[in-house]
């Protein structure tokens, strides 16, 4: 069995105050982490760049350019809680305009499945922004990619998208930009781009076996 690390985009999370707060900033939240206790506020800390300007973000550590904020929601569980609740170790957590990147180590494909469904759950969309399998000694190149396994207009769409700097943290090109630029409706574009998504996580199935 091949174990896969995965970061993946989730835009608007429910229940993420960090993710409303990251929108009116210019920088990134870094190395989110969360504590509480017996149905208590959740305090979460999380580090920037940047000195904020909010009420509800408390200062609490400075070191050099990088200052360490808590901040306070409800014991609602959020995105990353449903995912760690559900069995799956986050490995790191960073916010930035209103999308959460979350890095996880998962032993196969179809727990990436489970990661991306209960996501989707609570969240606008998820994306994988990119995939990484075991390095092995046979092989140099630990990253999946099967072009084999995609359609001529799947793989159209995935390098118009790259291109057009789609899958980049933060996007250069909104969804509607690069269907634009493929001459199709927003929605054929989204179709295509689930479509390939799927058949990814079909051949990562496979190599996992």
């Amino acid at each position: 069995m091949t174990g896969l690390r995965a970061e993946l985009a989730v835009s608007d999370p429910g229940n993420c105050p960090l993710a409303s707060l990251s929108r009116d900033v210019s920088g990134t939240l870094e190395n989110v982490n969360w504590t509480h206790s017996n149905g208590d506020p959740v305090t979460e800390e999380f580090s920037t760049d940047i000195e904020l300007d909010d009420e509800d973000s408390v200062p609490v550590f400075s070191e050099g350019h990088k200052q360490t904020y808590h901040i306070e929601r409800d014991a609602d569980p959020c995105a990353c809680e449903l995912v760690e609740g559900a069995g799956h170790p986050l490995a790191k957590v960073d916010v930035r305009d209103g999308r959460l990147a979350l890095t996880l180590n998962l032993p196969n494909a179809d727990a990436l499945r489970e990661v991306v469904a209960t996501l989707s759950d609570v969240s606008d969309s998820v994306e994988v922004q990119y995939l990484v399998r075991d390095a092995k000694e046979d092989t140099s190149d630990p990253v999946i990619v099967d072009r084999g396994e995609l359609t001529d207009r799947q793989r159209e769409v995935l390098e118009v998208a790259y291109a057009e700097g789609y899958f980049e943290y933060p996007r250069r090109s909104s969804a509607g930009d690069v269907a634009e630029k493929l001459g199709i409706s927003r929605s054929t574009f989204a179709e295509h781009l689930a479509a390939a998504q799927s058949r990814l996580f079909e051949t990562i199935a496979g190599n996992g076996h």
